[in-house]
Protein backbone atom coordinates (compact mmCIF):
# COMPACT_ATOMS: atom_id res chain seq x y z
CA UNK A 1 0.00 0.00 0.00
CA UNK A 2 2.96 2.54 0.02
CA UNK A 3 2.53 5.28 -2.38
CA UNK A 4 5.29 6.14 -4.41
CA UNK A 5 5.82 9.87 -7.06
CA UNK A 6 7.64 9.08 -10.29
CA UNK A 7 9.01 11.34 -12.70
CA UNK A 8 8.55 9.00 -15.30
CA UNK A 9 5.53 6.88 -16.68
CA UNK A 10 5.23 3.38 -15.43
CA UNK A 11 3.15 0.30 -16.04
CA UNK A 12 1.94 -2.30 -13.38
CA UNK A 13 -0.96 -4.71 -13.05
CA UNK A 14 -0.61 -4.21 -8.93
CA UNK A 15 -0.83 -0.39 -8.35
CA UNK A 16 -3.16 1.76 -9.01
CA UNK A 17 -2.26 4.75 -10.43
CA UNK A 18 -2.89 8.67 -9.64
CA UNK A 19 -2.78 11.44 -12.41
CA UNK A 20 -2.22 14.71 -11.34
CA UNK A 21 -3.68 17.10 -14.16
CA UNK A 22 -2.53 19.85 -15.58
CA UNK A 23 1.12 20.54 -16.96
CA UNK A 24 3.95 18.39 -15.90
CA UNK A 25 5.65 19.59 -12.49
CA UNK A 26 2.56 21.73 -12.20
CA UNK A 27 1.08 19.94 -9.35
CA UNK A 28 4.49 18.64 -7.96
CA UNK A 29 3.16 20.61 -4.14
CA UNK A 30 0.07 18.28 -4.61
CA UNK A 31 1.65 15.19 -5.82
CA UNK A 32 4.13 15.31 -2.54
CA UNK A 33 1.41 16.02 -0.11
CA UNK A 34 -0.78 13.39 -1.25
CA UNK A 35 1.96 10.50 -0.85
CA UNK A 36 2.69 11.50 2.21
CA UNK A 37 -1.19 11.85 3.45
CA UNK A 38 -1.18 8.29 1.92
CA UNK A 39 1.47 6.94 3.30
CA UNK A 40 1.05 8.14 6.97
CA UNK A 41 -0.46 6.08 9.49
CA UNK A 42 -3.78 7.82 9.59
CA UNK A 43 -4.44 6.83 6.06
CA UNK A 44 -3.32 3.24 6.14
CA UNK A 45 -5.49 2.92 8.64
CA UNK A 46 -8.45 3.82 6.46
CA UNK A 47 -6.73 1.68 3.64
CA UNK A 48 -6.62 -1.32 6.29
CA UNK A 49 -10.31 -1.11 7.00
CA UNK A 50 -11.32 -1.57 3.00
CA UNK A 51 -8.30 -4.39 2.55
CA UNK A 52 -10.34 -7.77 1.02
CA UNK A 53 -8.49 -10.76 2.07
CA UNK A 54 -7.82 -13.18 -0.75
CA UNK A 55 -6.37 -16.67 -0.64
CA UNK A 56 -3.34 -17.48 1.80
CA UNK A 57 -1.73 -14.04 2.98
CA UNK A 58 -2.77 -12.07 -0.14
CA UNK A 59 -5.29 -8.88 0.27
CA UNK A 60 -6.36 -6.51 -1.95
CA UNK A 61 -8.08 -2.96 -2.37
CA UNK A 62 -10.77 -2.78 -5.20
CA UNK A 63 -10.31 0.43 -6.79
CA UNK A 64 -13.91 1.25 -5.82
CA UNK A 65 -12.97 1.30 -2.45
CA UNK A 66 -9.58 3.33 -3.01
CA UNK A 67 -11.79 5.95 -5.34
CA UNK A 68 -14.05 6.35 -1.61
CA UNK A 69 -11.13 6.34 0.89
CA UNK A 70 -11.28 10.12 2.65
CA UNK A 71 -8.27 11.90 0.96
CA UNK A 72 -6.76 15.20 2.46
CA UNK A 73 -8.26 18.45 1.19
CA UNK A 74 -5.76 19.86 -0.19
CA UNK A 75 -7.72 23.08 -1.02
CA UNK A 76 -8.07 23.83 2.81
CA UNK A 77 -4.60 23.79 3.76
CA UNK A 78 -2.70 27.11 4.12
CA UNK A 79 0.50 27.96 1.57
CA UNK A 80 2.58 27.58 4.70
CA UNK A 81 1.00 23.97 5.42
CA UNK A 82 1.71 23.06 1.93
CA UNK A 83 5.04 24.32 1.97
CA UNK A 84 5.85 22.32 4.64
CA UNK A 85 4.39 19.04 3.14
CA UNK A 86 6.80 20.05 0.55
CA UNK A 87 9.75 20.45 2.95
CA UNK A 88 8.87 17.20 4.94
CA UNK A 89 8.69 15.26 1.51
CA UNK A 90 12.04 16.44 0.65
CA UNK A 91 13.30 14.95 3.61
CA UNK A 92 11.96 11.48 3.75
CA UNK A 93 11.89 11.17 0.13
CA UNK A 94 15.46 9.21 -0.13
CA UNK A 95 15.29 7.38 3.42
CA UNK A 96 14.68 4.12 3.10
CA UNK A 97 11.89 2.66 4.27
CA UNK A 98 11.49 -0.39 6.48
CA UNK A 99 8.78 -3.10 5.91
CA UNK A 100 5.50 -1.79 8.04
CA UNK A 101 5.83 -4.24 11.32
CA UNK A 102 9.42 -2.87 11.75
CA UNK A 103 8.09 0.76 11.42
CA UNK A 104 5.43 -0.08 13.47
CA UNK A 105 7.87 -1.36 16.15
CA UNK A 106 10.48 1.61 15.82
CA UNK A 107 7.90 4.39 15.59
CA UNK A 108 6.33 2.55 19.36
CA UNK A 109 10.42 3.87 20.72
CA UNK A 110 10.09 7.49 18.96
CA UNK A 111 12.54 7.01 16.40
CA UNK A 112 12.53 5.72 12.65
CA UNK A 113 10.78 7.10 9.33
CA UNK A 114 7.05 6.30 10.18
CA UNK A 115 7.26 8.33 13.49
CA UNK A 116 9.03 11.28 11.72
CA UNK A 117 6.49 11.00 8.99
CA UNK A 118 3.47 11.22 11.17
CA UNK A 119 4.25 13.27 13.83
CA UNK A 120 5.05 16.10 11.31
CA UNK A 121 2.44 15.42 9.42
CA UNK A 122 -0.05 15.73 12.33
CA UNK A 123 1.86 18.73 13.31
CA UNK A 124 1.60 20.28 10.32
CA UNK A 125 -2.12 19.72 9.68
CA UNK A 126 -3.55 20.09 13.55
CA UNK A 127 -0.86 23.18 14.15
CA UNK A 128 -0.40 21.36 17.21
CA UNK A 129 2.89 20.03 18.81
CA UNK A 130 2.76 15.76 18.61
CA UNK A 131 4.12 13.79 21.10
CA UNK A 132 5.10 10.45 21.18
CA UNK A 133 2.86 9.72 23.92
CA UNK A 134 -0.09 10.88 21.54
CA UNK A 135 0.91 7.78 18.78
CA UNK A 136 2.60 5.11 20.78
CA UNK A 137 -0.51 3.46 22.25
CA UNK A 138 -1.42 3.18 18.05
CA UNK A 139 2.03 2.27 17.71
CA UNK A 140 1.81 -0.86 19.90
CA UNK A 141 -1.27 -1.86 18.66
CA UNK A 142 -0.38 -1.71 14.93
CA UNK A 143 3.06 -3.73 16.41
CA UNK A 144 0.96 -6.47 17.78
CA UNK A 145 -1.28 -6.28 14.54
CA UNK A 146 2.08 -6.95 12.77
CA UNK A 147 2.49 -9.86 14.31
CA UNK A 148 -0.30 -12.02 12.47
CA UNK A 149 0.53 -10.95 8.77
Amino acid sequence: MPCLLLDYPVVSNVWWTLLGTGSAGANVKAEKAWVLWFNSTPSLLLQFAELQVTEGGWAATKKASLESLPALDLCKLSAEQMAALQQLYDQLCHEPVPVLAKQFAQAAEGAGWRYRLDARLLEILSGEKIELRHLRPLYNLLTEEAKHW
